[in-house]
């Protein structure tokens, strides 16, 4: 489920995304009922999408065998997010060895850090990981 609504390149190493929270998503009606915030596993796999998307920009997309794998690496929740809300994420390219970046992301409500991680996100072959599937 892509959540990203739009990205772009805003320097060098550093990429913003965009996303407008929905109002009207399954997930809401039971966080929380009658009080809906947008769950923090979906924040945090648009900020992990963010450092796809940086990936697959930096080069020609993907090729025929390749998926991106990602790992979160201390995220912290630091406000609640809300239906209805535009959310900026920008992710920053701190070091890459190969396909293989870490990245520092923020996602943030106008000027408001709404959350905040390390992420490390790389590209691999369909067929490495094929062995692990269980």
């Amino acid at each position: 489920m892509l959540l990203l609504e739009e990205a772009r390149k805003s320097g060098e190493r550093e990429l913003l995304a965009f996303q407008t929270i929905p109002t009207d998503n399954p997930f809401l009606a039971g966080h929380f009922p009658g009080f809906p915030l947008w769950p923090g596993a979906l924040l945090l796999e648009a900020m992990a999408q963010t450092t796809a998307v940086y990936l697959l920009q930096s080069r020609d997309g993907l090729q025929d065998d390749e998926v991106p794998v990602l790992g979160a690496v201390d995220c912290r929740f630091l406000q609640p997010v809300f239906p209805g809300e535009r959310i900026c994420y920008r992710a920053e390219l701190v070091r890459q060895v190969g396909d293989l970046g870490l990245f520092t992301v923020t996602a943030s409500r106008d000027t408001e850090v709404v959350a905040r991680g390390r992420i490390s996100a790389g590209l691999t072959r369909r067929s490495a990981l094929a062995g692990r599937a269980r």
